[in-house]
């Protein structure tokens, strides 16, 4: 049931995403929800939820960008590995995985982005777009995954028990 409403919240997302937020600009740069939602949701239950979170994240944005399909799910792969690496680094925060998660997962984003784009042959100009296309989004996330990384803690969990253990795993 629980991937019934990832699937459903991620498209819903995919949608605000394509129709909304190029309206919605930091620094320039529109803010890639589904991202940030799909690292957050990853950093707070287990990893392995993010070999079915992430696809289901990767397909509900390909069907609805006009970005060639399979380039969401070669970007958001390394999510994954971001947030196993970030619970075993720091086990007892929630909170700093997830936005740990946010920053690299953004990079890795940008960065696999820009080369898949390049070698499909769109114009991409690699050292002037790095700056904007990349270092960018990693802040803009980053502010975005502050806001959205509390109330997705209290719906995943069930709990806004955050005064004393803000992101802290359960004892």
């Amino acid at each position: 049931m629980k991937y019934i409403l990832v699937a459903v919240t991620t498209f819903l997302l995919a949608i605000v995403h394509v129709s909304t937020m190029s309206y919605f600009s930091i620094l320039g740069v529109t803010p890639d929800i589904i991202l940030v939602f799909a690292s957050c949701w990853v950093a707070i239950r287990h990893f392995r939820e993010g070999l079915v979170v992430i696809p289901i994240a990767a397909l509900c944005r390909d069907l609805l960008t006009s970005d060639p399909l399979g380039l969401s799910l070669i970007a958001l792969a390394p999510i994954v590995v971001l947030a196993m690496a970030g619970k075993i680094a720091a086990p007892e925060s929630r909170f700093l995985v997830a936005l740990g998660t946010v920053v690299f997962g953004s990079l890795s984003y940008s960065i696999i982005g820009t080369i898949v784009l390049a070698a499909t042959g769109q114009d991409v100009p690699l050292f002037s777009a790095l700056p904007r296309a990349v270092m960018l989004p990693v802040v803009v996330n980053a502010l975005v995954a502050l806001v959205v990384y509390l109330p997705l803690y209290w719906v995943i969990t069930g709990s806004p028990r955050w005064l004393s253990s803000l992101g802290s795993a359960p004892r």
